[in-house]
């Protein structure tokens, strides 16, 4: 008997993200360094030796079923490789949906790495990586985590020097971005595009975070004021109250920021509870996914 395995799926941040000139497909050409950050999703796997792929999803009112992507990469996952197994999902969501700090598509990655080690498949972080690629852009990010540069639509992923250890705030604003409706509005402009990736690489790789601030960049962020003037309010909130490397993750709607010190947490936590925002106080992971009970440790930077 297979016992259940009990995981933690980690959000990312988008330390810079870069949006190019679009792609023939429709798509945007970007250059983006990815960070996973400790705010985690708690997935349950029960596997089946025959049956089908059931998942149920609790929080958020993110649905369960067909409609989640933990379903959909199980389904790439069998497609794949033929696995005739079957899979029980419970997801409690602790990432808030259509933030941009990749949730859904962390859920997945972990979905899939777990299912090949269950089901007996043993596929390499290569083959891993091509079945997360079927199912979204920044899934093949997740299965490593850490932090990676991707490029592309997002789904070619190399990893990078991690992060230095530090503690960092997400906020999340009551408002929702649709992906799709923050690239409509996007125009590219050079003033827009940010510092190549490897600038603010060659910092990471300094192990220090003094340069960080003049290369934390999100190319999205005209974009999606447009869609909700409101939301610049956010960054002067979070830098009047001190924070530093304050930007937009992803498409939106959340931010993050440097914490400058651990006493800084109740004055910026403060701040947001007043304007009616959600805020997480985090650290950098040096992964996309763990089984719970294992992240202390080597899990961390």
């Amino acid at each position: 008997m297979v016992m259940p395995v009990f995981c933690l799926a980690f959000a990312k941040v988008n330390l810079l993200l870069r949006v190019l000139q679009k792609r023939r497909d429709g798509y945007h050409e970007i250059e983006t360094v990815m960070q996973t950050m400790s705010l985690a999703d708690d997935l349950l796997f029960e596997p089946l030796k025959e049956g089908p792929i059931e998942v149920r999803c609790e929080g958020y009112g993110v649905p369960g079923g067909e409609g989640n992507l933990v379903y959909k990469a199980l389904l790439a996952l069998k497609d794949a490789t033929g696995a005739g197994w079957g899979m029980r999902v419970r997801v409690r969501k602790n990432i808030p949906p259509r933030s941009g700090l990749g949730g859904g598509s962390s859920d997945a990655a972990c979905a899939i790495s777990v299912a090949s080690a269950l089901w007996g498949l043993d596929l390499t972080v290569p083959e891993l990586e091509a079945v997360a690629a079927k199912v979204g852009a920044d899934v093949p990010f997740f299965i490593r985590g850490g932090t990676q540069v991707c490029t592309g639509r997002g789904e070619h992923v190399q990893p990078a020097h991690p992060l230095a250890r530090s503690t960092w705030l997400v906020v999340k604003p009551p408002w929702d971005f649709l992906t799709k409706e923050v690239y409509a509005r996007y125009r590219y402009s050079l003033t827009d595009v940010g510092p190549p990736a490897s600038m603010l690489l060659g910092e990471l790789a300094k192990r220090g975070l003094d340069g960080l601030s003049r290369l934390v960049h999100n190319g999205l962020e005209r974009a999606a004021e447009e869609l909700y003037p409101g939301n610049r309010e956010v960054r002067s909130v979070l830098e009047r109250a001190g924070v530093r490397c304050v930007a937009m993750s992803g498409s939106g709607s959340a931010w993050f920021g440097l914490l400058p010190g651990e006493d800084a947490w109740t004055r910026v936590s403060a701040a947001c509870k007043e304007a009616g925002w959600k805020a997480f106080r985090v650290r950098p992971v040096r992964t996309g996914w763990v089984r719970r009970g294992h992240v202390p440790g080597a899990g961390h930077v």
